[in-house]
């Protein structure tokens, strides 16, 4: 009957006084949580695990001289998981505004409008029990998927490493310092078997030998033993004039050093193109968190999962 009555009198005014801005009332919206909310969103994951879970035992008792608030701890559990589930990082302040306007944080949390300071004081009862925290949830959830941990393979899962783009190596360029190392070993043995040659010494070392660090410390060592038979001592230092095969000797000792450094290098990186020197699981991958074309990759630090 009211409908009707809209209708027909928005439809006189128009007619009437040629109005064509016609006139609207706002209604009271029903939110309903069970249709409104994805059946698969996070929210829900959180809600069903938390009502499962004795939060306790990961939440210091409160401070005797600490403000008591009026919402209860599993309310605020809830409203911090969520917060770190759901996407990038969100602030304190940013967390109490989504649980004012947000059905999804409104779902978990019943309804509870905590200010910032009260969600920042529970995450400091929460620090101590986090990384129990996050193996439990983990526990939990492969527990009801049915998930065997042993077999697990993830095919371009990504997750965070302990790596940077300053501490990785790359397949390439590792290859093409080793190749100029072994163009500058082949040079400096030729050197070498000048210098024995020029004083005498019968001794060559042959240049078709794979210039590996072991090679070349093997050789050090015998220059350094034709310095002592030869009563030469090692100077360092202004004012000293070092000779020829000690200069020699220090060449061999910094190029078996870089030789040794990229053996280690392809032991790391076992066929890969990329790894990290502080996680060697971890490979370098550039990713694009926009979609304008025109926006430049950022790059960030996380490795496949086999």
């Amino acid at each position: 009957m009211i409908s009707s009555i809209y209708f027909a009198f928005n439809y006189f005014i128009t007619v009437k006084y040629r109005i064509t801005n016609q006139l609207s009332f706002l209604s009271d919206v029903c939110i309903s949580f069970d249709n409104d909310i994805d059946e698969f969103d996070v929210c829900r994951t959180v809600k069903s695990i938390t009502e499962r879970m004795n939060i306790y035992d990961y939440i210091e008792a409160p401070d005797k001289n600490s403000r008591t608030s009026k919402y209860s701890d599993l309310q605020l559990f809830r409203i911090v998981l969520l917060s770190n589930s759901d996407g990038d990082y969100k602030s304190t302040r940013k967390t109490a505004e989504l649980c004012k306007y947000n059905i999804r944080y409104m779902y978990v949390s019943c309804g509870a409008k905590p200010t910032h300071m009260t969600i920042s004081r529970f995450i400091k009862r929460l620090k101590p029990s986090v990384h129990k925290l996050f193996i439990d949830i983990s526990k939990t959830i492969a527990k009801n998927l049915g998930i065997y941990f042993p077999i697990l393979t993830l095919d371009g899962t990504k997750f965070e490493a302990n790596a940077n783009k300053n501490t990785h190596i790359w397949a390439k360029a590792t290859k093409r310092y080793r190749l100029q190392a072994w163009k500058k070993a082949c040079k400096l043995i030729i050197r070498t078997n000048k210098y024995f040659e020029k004083h005498g010494i019968d001794v060559r070392y042959s240049i078709l030998k794979l210039p590996d660090f072991l090679y070349f410390l093997a050789i050090s060592s015998k220059l350094q033993q034709f310095m002592l038979s030869l009563g030469i001592k090692p100077v360092d230092g202004r004012g000293h004039k070092k000779s020829e095969i000690q200069k020699l000797y220090e060449e061999y000792d910094e190029l078996a050093l870089k030789l040794f450094k990229y053996t280690i290098m392809f032991d790391m990186l076992d066929g890969r193109n990329s790894c990290s020197k502080t996680d060697v699981d971890a490979s370098m991958l550039h990713m694009n968190y926009t979609d304008n074309f025109f926006m430049p990759i950022n790059t960030i630090n996380n490795y496949n999962c086999p």
